[in-house]
């Protein structure tokens, strides 16, 4: 018996070694992901495979987590690094730098067009509300017409209805079937 529970603790042993290792990978990578919050760049520093970093996300919630968190805070490390090197440049009197700057934080240099839009209240027309009423009608959504006057809502209700009919007789209906026009 002794030889049988020998092998067991040597595959134990080893299991547990590569656990143990696996761990370290993955926390080797946890610290590159925040030094270089690009997902190839941190592999590589870590000498860990990309399949092997998705793998891991998708077996392991722990190292999901903590994974998105490292990009995330690598990626405010970045950003304030590349700010402090922006303003150095700035100070250092660079005209690109200042370009950019004012050009992302000062209204005046700013190029994006903005529009307004006025909104112009307008009456719906008869036809309109019709046509309203059908949509909210066909989407589910007539509870939304509380408001609406009744025959509008009637006169939706048919206009569905006979739309309705005519999609289920299918688009050569009136042609196949002359008689049913006068019925």
């Amino acid at each position: 018996m002794t030889k049988k529970s020998r092998p067991t603790s040597k595959t134990e042993n080893k299991l547990k070694k590569e656990r143990a290792l696996t761990q370290k990978r993955k926390d080797l990578l946890i610290q590159q992901l925040a030094k270089y919050p690009i997902v190839e760049t941190a592999c590589k520093q870590a000498d860990i495979g990309r399949s092997t970093y998705y793998q891991w996300r998708k077996e392991d919630e722990d190292f999901e987590r903590l994974a998105d968190e490292a990009l995330a805070n690598g990626k405010l490390f970045i950003n304030d690094m590349a700010e402090s090197m922006l303003i150095k440049k700035i100070q250092e009197g660079v005209t690109v730098p200042l370009i950019f700057w004012l050009k992302n934080h000062h209204k005046d240099y700013n190029e994006k067009i903005f529009y307004i839009h006025e909104n112009v209240e307008k009456e719906l027309t008869r036809e309109g509300r019709i046509t309203l009423a059908r949509s909210l009608i066909n989407s589910q959504l007539k509870f939304l017409l509380n408001g609406e006057d009744e025959d509008i809502i009637k006169e939706a209700e048919k206009q569905q209805r006979e739309f309705d009919e005519r999609r289920s007789l299918g688009p050569d209906s009136e042609e196949k079937n002359p008689q049913q026009k006068g019925v």
